[in-house]
């Protein structure tokens, strides 16, 4: 009985299923989980109901086995205990979660103390934006805490000149307070600020490159966006589209929200492009 009662639900999620690639290692097991588990929230109300109604329906362990059937490679079979975490039983989303991250840091990180060695030597590169470092150290942090201190000290530390000062001055509580908070500074910031050098051989690279985004920025606004509220894939390529913008994960995602949201960030965007434009093409012509 309880199958027949899941069938309609595991229905309208076996076609997104379908489209998430298996897991196999290719990024952060935290960054898929999130991914995968957003992607299906639209039938999260029917699950509720359906548990709430009937204990076992759609319990813990049900999702679970959904998330363990998108594992691949080495992450099959997935264990029935966790012999990175004292044998604890896979058996919820939570626990299934600690087991991929602790098999991805044994097969693709390293040792702990190994990626501290390499975070040490890791720095903020001055090709880099917040994405493209924080892509580059977030799997060197599995297994660290939040709030560990002397990690969040490491990633100032990466930092130079006016983004390591202003860093020290906000202090960040933890690691995803770090990431927030450097990416809020890189909006505030003229470009090169934080770089303490002098790149004006390369002031018309730069007023090119604000030049594609703003073009590209201009281009977004212009596109119509087909959505429709009971097309799901739509509706999913919409949100993706907001992700990408780095819309809050609280935020509403119905259709008129995620239109609203992508519209002012990316009218938001190009006002901050225009301005750094201006600022350049001042400074150098």
């Amino acid at each position: 009985m309880a199958d027949a009662r899941r069938l309609p639900v595991l229905n309208l999620i076996a076609p997104i299923l379908a489209k998430n690639k298996p897991y196999t290692g290719q990024e952060p097991p935290d960054d898929y989980l999130d991914r995968l588990i957003q992607s299906i929230s639209f039938v999260q109300g029917h699950m509720t109901v359906l548990e709430n109604a009937n204990a076992g329906d759609f319990d813990d362990a049900v999702k679970c086995d959904i998330y363990k059937a998108q594992m691949g490679g080495k992450y099959l079979p997935v264990p029935a205990q966790d012999q990175y975490n004292r044998n604890a039983n896979i058996n919820t989303p939570v626990t299934l979660r600690a087991w991929m991250r602790s098999k991805y840091q044994c097969e693709t990180v390293g040792s702990r103390q190994s990626a501290l060695q390499r975070l040490t030597q890791k720095r903020f590169l001055p090709t880099d934006s917040p994405d493209t470092y924080e892509k580059r150290i977030r799997p060197l942090l599995l297994d660290v805490a939040d709030g560990d201190a002397q990690t969040v000290g490491f990633l100032k530390n990466h930092l130079s000149s006016d983004l390591y000062t202003w860093m020290r001055a906000v202090a960040p509580a933890g690691i995803d307070a770090f990431f927030i908070q450097l990416k809020d500074m890189w909006l505030k910031r003229a470009p090169n600020l934080n770089r303490g050098q002098n790149y004006q051989s390369n002031s018309s690279a730069e007023i090119d490159k604000l030049n594609s985004k703003i073009a590209s920025l201009k281009a977004q606004l212009v596109q119509p966006i087909q959505a429709q509220p009971q097309n799901n894939d739509a509706l999913e390529k919409m949100y993706i589209r907001a992700v990408r913008l780095e819309m809050p994960v609280d935020a509403s995602k119905d259709l008129t929200s995620l239109d609203n949201y992508i519209n002012d960030e990316l009218i938001r965007r190009l006002g901050i492009a225009n301005t750094n434009y201006t600022k350049l093409s001042k400074k150098y012509f």
